[in-house]
């Protein structure tokens, strides 16, 4: 009767050359993979579009806090005026001054501070409508 080669076996009847072949067929692709996936990280550091965009994002959010900086200095200056116009409008229909020409200067500096204020209003609605279109922007 002929003599049948030796094989090496792990046990589970596959010979031990076949284990070694498919592990190093796995470890060639695992490093395959490793390689391109190094390639597309260092394209993604090195795009030009990513770094544009980020700079364009950077130069949005920039926008927006000058923006709401701008909108809390208007808010603040109607603040102001109202502070001065509420004590001057109490004088004016108090009936503490009898003195028409006294009269008429208050009512004009009442007049004066209301318009300031519906100009910084309607600068503060500007602001706000500009604030939205940046937010939307950013996001």
């Amino acid at each position: 009767m002929p003599r049948q080669p030796a094989t090496l076996t792990n046990g589970g009847g596959m010979s031990l050359g076949r284990q070694l072949y498919d592990l190093q067929e796995i470890d060639l692709d695992s490093e395959s993979k490793a390689e391109m996936l190094k390639r597309v990280e260092g394209q993604l550091l090195d795009n030009r579009a990513v770094a544009e965009a980020r700079a364009e994002l950077d130069r949005k959010q920039e926008r927006l806090s000058e923006l709401k900086t701008e909108q809390r200095t208007a808010e603040w200056a109607i603040d102001d005026l109202q502070a001065k116009t509420n004590p001057l409008q109490e004088k004016l229909y108090g009936s503490s001054i009898k003195n028409p020409k006294e009269l008429l200067s208050l009512q004009h500096q009442v007049e004066s501070l209301k318009a300031q204020i519906s100009d910084r209003e309607d600068k503060v609605l500007e602001i706000m409508g500009q604030v939205e279109i940046a937010q939307g922007e950013i996001a």
